[in-house]
């Protein structure tokens, strides 16, 4: 917690300047190159932001933040490879709960188990019934 509380005051100090002051940008020069360019020229440079991909700026912005102004690694091979392990620990578990209900309910009735068991013959005789496949 505390590592998290210095990395939070370490950011806050880098972007204080910035987010404390207020900032006008004035873009008549843009406007009036934009209304320079030619067709060829506006689809060569991309110069309009209506057509930027916002999605990817911004993740490749919060990405440059970590790496140059909080000086972070980067960690997110190891973050996927976890989230991946996670996934498939969740599935595995909830497998596992469903065979488990199973398990209880086919032991505690008998019609659910001759459904079942009818169920597993019905699937073996459609498996014998399928063409082999020469090898």
């Amino acid at each position: 917690m505390v590592r998290i509380h210095s990395k939070m005051l370490r950011a806050m100090r880098c972007l204080t300047y910035f987010t404390t002051h207020q900032w006008t940008f004035k873009s008549n020069n843009c406007l009036a190159l934009l209304d320079q360019m030619s067709l060829e020229d506006r689809k060569e440079f991309h110069f309009e932001l209506k057509d930027m991909d916002w999605e990817s700026y911004i993740s490749t912005y919060c990405l440059g933040v970590r790496r140059f102004i909080l000086k972070e690694e980067d960690k997110a091979d190891r973050a996927r490879r976890r989230l991946n392990m996670m996934y498939y620990l969740h599935h595995s578990l909830r497998l596992l709960l469903f065979l488990l209900a199973w398990r209880v309910l086919v032991s505690r009735s008998g019609s659910v188990r001759a459904l079942c068991t009818s169920l597993l013959n019905l699937a073996l005789q459609l498996l014998r019934l399928r063409p082999r496949i020469a090898s």
